[in-house]
């Protein structure tokens, strides 16, 4: 962790990833994808774009989404997000590998179990992952 990025988001960044997740469908590997229009997106986008939200700059989260959603599917937009806003690349990364440790069928409960143990828990959240 860098020494003075925050680990943890604020509890409302939280709150909006959390209902980015479960109205989005099912919760795609990382970093996300197009779905008729809309973006799907990982565990750590989802914390991105919700801290965007809630900073309110929704301009900057279009831009967010449109990059990350590109055809060549980097995570590095999710990281420039978060270094903006002040939170540390190992919260980035547990967020992104969380994300992808599950079955595409245990993917969503799984990352919402990860999103909601940022609010609880100062002991980082490890995924049990299913062998299906």
């Amino acid at each position: 962790m860098t020494e003075s990025k925050n680990d943890r988001p604020p509890e409302e960044a939280i709150a909006e990833a959390i209902r980015i997740i479960e109205n989005q469908g099912p919760t795609p590997k990382s970093p996300g994808e197009w779905r008729n229009g809309k973006s799907a997106l990982c565990a750590g986008a989802a914390l991105a774009a919700a801290g965007l939200t809630v900073t309110n700059q929704m301009d900057r989260r279009l831009r967010f989404e449109s990059e990350l959603l590109s055809s060549n599917k980097s995570v590095e937009p999710i990281r420039e997000v978060f270094n903006e806003l002040g939170w540390s690349l190992d919260l980035c990364n547990r967020s992104i590998i969380n994300n992808d440790s599950f079955a595409p069928l245990a993917r969503k409960a799984g990352v919402l179990r990860f999103l909601q143990s940022l609010t609880v828990s100062s002991v980082p959240f490890s995924p049990v992952v299913d062998p299906t």
